[in-house]
């Protein structure tokens, strides 16, 4: 079963990321597209690294169990904004 559930996340993750990418590129101009590219990547990199930081920090104060039962629970929720994006019903 998790290994179920971890192809469907990470199937989940390369789509969205697809279709994100996708969308900045389509709602960019073109002379600014260099530039929101390495500000996603410094944003989105930045975020992988304070990331750690926090799931360290919170192994380390409750304990790796449920550090990891939390990050699965934000994993299995964070479709949610997704589909409440108003994005979704524009033409």
């Amino acid at each position: 079963m998790a290994a179920a559930a971890w192809f469907v996340m990470t199937f989940r993750t390369g789509v969205n990321n697809v279709l994100l990418v996708s969308l900045r590129q389509r709602v960019t101009p073109d002379t600014m597209l260099g530039r929101m590219t390495a500000t996603m990547r410094l944003l989105l990199m930045g975020a992988v690294g304070v990331g750690g930081l926090l799931a360290g920090g919170l192994g380390e104060l409750w304990g790796v169990r449920s550090a990891l039962w939390l990050g699965a629970l934000i994993m299995s929720v964070s479709w949610i904004p997704i589909l409440l994006s108003p994005l979704r019903r524009q033409p």
